[in-house]
């Protein structure tokens, strides 16, 4: 081997020459493994936090179809009795110091039943529910037996709407039902 290649060897053999870029490549691979875990952190709590707005939405319609419940129980059950089967087709009943219209009263055989909306309810007040009452008498039975049905289902979103009935894809229902 002759001078010259003994020296170009020595340079590319030599060990701080293999040494330089070894510090380089730790770094990086140190940047990569901390970057991963960083990404992994960010993904969990992106996840958690659609969770917890989830959760919050599940709930105002959940509180929303309970309200509309409580408001059908207070309206029927108390003195007000405004749900009765004879009369006026146009009722109002009143529910959280708002007015509200009964939108349908229908009339079958032994059976009449009562639609009407509750809007601005829940946290951000843009909770609604529909509330639907169905009275069923029952004249095969000495004395005659009435049963009621309520079924309220609430919704997280459409209470600004004025009649509860939005449709964005985020929208949750909850629906309650009471029979006595």
């Amino acid at each position: 081997m002759n001078t010259k290649n003994k020296k170009l060897c020595n340079l590319f053999f030599n060990k701080s020459f293999l040494q330089r870029g070894i510090a380089l490549l730790f770094s990086m691979m140190l940047s990569a493994v901390f970057l991963s875990i960083a990404i992994g952190v960010l993904n969990i709590s992106t996840k958690e936090l659609n969770f917890t707005s989830s959760i919050r939405e599940a709930n105002n319609a959940f509180f929303a179809a309970d309200s509309g419940v409580e408001c059908t129980l207070f309206n029927d059950r108390t003195d007000v009795d405004s749900f009765k089967d004879q009369g006026n087709d146009s009722i109002h009943i009143k529910c959280f110091n708002n007015i509200n219209n009964l939108v349908t009263k229908s009339t079958g055989v032994n059976t009449t039943s009562f639609s009407f909306n509750i809007l601005g309810l829940g946290t951000n007040l843009k909770s609604c529910a529909k509330i639907t009452l169905v009275r069923t008498v029952d004249n095969t039975l000495v004395p005659p037996v009435t049963t009621t049905k309520i079924t309220s289902k609430g919704y997280n979103t459409g209470g600004d709407t004025g009649d509860c009935s939005a449709s964005p894809t985020n929208r949750v229902e909850r629906q309650i039902e009471v029979n006595y």
